[in-house]
């Protein structure tokens, strides 16, 4: 099963001389067990495509079909448990913070569910240990007087909590610093990996995501710009540049270098593979790892 989205177009403020349509005419799908970037130039409807998503917004024509499910037609306590399934963290995590403490923010929505308190307990415990929150030393601590890293991960921990089979993330690394967006990026693995999440990460910079998605959706002006795997995607450097972006650095170089070494692969992803290519082109003896 998946996430599909068939010729969804949404426009917000119809009938205003306000209108504006934040998103045309997009069909793609989102393939479960994988990590999708959704990327895109501030304004080009990313935020709106992932509250799509969930249900959070509905489309003004067109399908969003979760598991086979159309979500427009979701109501009451059908669109809660879609929402329980589709987990979103907001870009900003003061957005989702309410409760007087750490605990109870994360525990929010297992009580809802009227679980036992032995097993929301548990659950609370796993959500922080595994974003890298102390349990004993923030379970009483108010969510407000925390850093905004904290905030940002206290956010994620409520949500997954839920332990929810597709996962939104909207700039999960805006704010952290690299130690912290790193280890965030290792949780999103863990994830996948150990529980086959289906996630789904929006960011405006291709740097962020190319190490960490499987395949990319590249959105501009509110339309499906290209999409494919993130390794094909690096070999197609000039629609990425037309589409508002720049490539991360090593995916620069290697085509810089391209230009005296054509045959130069571009399509790849971490230092290791480019270290290995220039090695493999250019010859140990001008290489020194």
């Amino acid at each position: 099963m998946s996430i599909h989205l068939e010729e969804v177009c949404l426009t917000y403020q119809i009938d205003t001389p306000f209108k504006t349509e934040a998103l045309h005419n997009i069909t793609c799908t989102i393939p479960e067990g994988e990590i999708t970037g959704v990327i895109g130039p501030t304004g080009s409807g990313k935020t709106t495509f992932l509250q799509l998503l969930n249900g959070l917004l509905k489309p003004t024509s067109g399908q969003v079909w979760v598991d086979g499910v159309p979500t427009s037609r979701l109501k009451g306590k059908d669109l809660i448990l879609l929402r329980n399934k589709v987990g979103l963290v907001f870009q900003s995590p003061e957005e989702q913070l309410f409760e007087h403490t750490v605990y109870d923010d994360i525990a929010f929505g297992l009580r809802n569910r009227r679980l036992p308190e032995k097993e929301i307990a548990a659950s609370v415990r796993w959500a922080m240990e595994l974003v890298g929150l102390p349990y004993d030393e923030l379970k009483h601590r108010s969510p407000h007087e925390l850093s905004g890293g904290q905030k940002r991960r206290v956010a994620l921990a409520g949500t997954l909590a839920m332990r929810p089979k597709y996962l939104l993330l909207d700039e999960p690394g805006a704010g952290l610093d690299p130690q912290s967006r790193h280890r965030l990026l290792g949780v999103i693995r863990y994830l996948v990996r150990h529980y086959n999440t289906t996630v789904v990460l929006v960011s405006h910079h291709l740097e962020d995501v190319t190490a960490t998605c499987d395949r990319l959706v590249i959105l501009n002006r509110g339309r499906l710009f290209m999409e494919g795997r993130t390794r094909e995607m690096m070999a197609r450097r000039e629609e990425i540049l037309a589409a508002g972006l720049e490539l991360p650095f090593l995916n620069e170089l290697v085509w810089k270098l391209k230009e005296c070494r054509p045959e130069l692969d571009p399509a790849l992803i971490t230092l290791e593979e480019v270290a290995d290519e220039i090695e493999r082109v250019f010859g140990a003896k001008y290489f020194t790892r």
